[in-house]
């Protein structure tokens, strides 16, 4: 009596869609049989594709002539239009055999307007991980271009 149970729920969806589902919770009296009871719940979850939208929008970021030994630095904006939050893994992949001169860099990582990080990389790195918090219902996303 007065005890309680908490249960977790998994959602894992394998595909995008709107799903709902039925939890029937049997209640066994097992003093008289005849007052059994049955209690539902109802469950709903929407999984959605990643909607992200990248900038610069022509896929190419020039970074022109530099001087050989010099450092410069431009940025690429991920916004998250979608609802879910995204995880993200972003890598640096070379096609030439030799040092790949190009690495991430974040020097203000609690922006949260522009990126949430799930784990703080290092300061420089050929990979960066982050997770883009969707938006709520309701709230309008505006892009900029």
């Amino acid at each position: 009596p007065s005890s309680s149970q908490d249960v977790q729920v998994l959602f894992i969806p394998k595909d995008h869609g709107e799903y709902l589902v039925d939890v029937e919770i049997f209640c066994q009296n097992l003093t008289n049989p005849q007052e059994n009871r049955t209690y539902l719940l109802h469950l709903s979850a929407n999984a959605e594709h990643p909607a992200l939208k990248i900038l610069p929008g022509n896929d190419v970021i020039d970074f022109g002539e530099q001087l050989w030994g010099s450092t410069s630095m431009q940025s690429v904006r991920i916004q998250n239009v979608g609802r879910a939050t995204v995880p993200l893994r972003l890598s640096i992949s070379r096609k030439e055999a030799g040092l790949c001169n190009f690495s991430f860099y974040s020097e203000n990582t609690t922006d949260v307007s522009t990126i949430s990080l799930t784990a703080r990389p290092a300061a420089v790195g050929s990979v960066y991980s982050v997770s883009l918090p969707g938006r709520e219902n309701g709230v309008r996303i505006l892009t900029q271009n």
